[in-house]
């Protein structure tokens, strides 16, 4: 029998997987500069720990295509994501 990979052993034993974002995933989804990300987030504007905040965020302050890829996809039952 074939060994499991370290990763999907761990996953087997219910240690849950982590993802990471970046200010850079920000800038490049809403358009915004660094710096402005920064204020919004000084000031309340999202949490970044929080993922529901982050998603409101980027939903309200995203560029014009990605608003439109977002509702695209919220509007067509069984679409492809298109961030993938």
């Amino acid at each position: 029998m074939a060994a499991q990979s370290p990763r999907r052993a761990r996953r087997s034993q219910g240690e849950p997987e982590k993802h990471y974002w970046y200010y850079q995933d920000l800038e490049q989804l809403t358009g915004k500069a660094m710096n402005t990300l920064y204020q919004h987030c000084r000031r309340g504007s999202f949490d970044p720990a929080s993922l529901e905040s982050v998603i409101y965020f980027v939903a309200r302050h995203a560029t014009p295509e990605v608003k439109r890829n977002i509702l695209e996809y919220t509007l067509q039952p069984g679409g492809k994501n298109p961030a993938t």
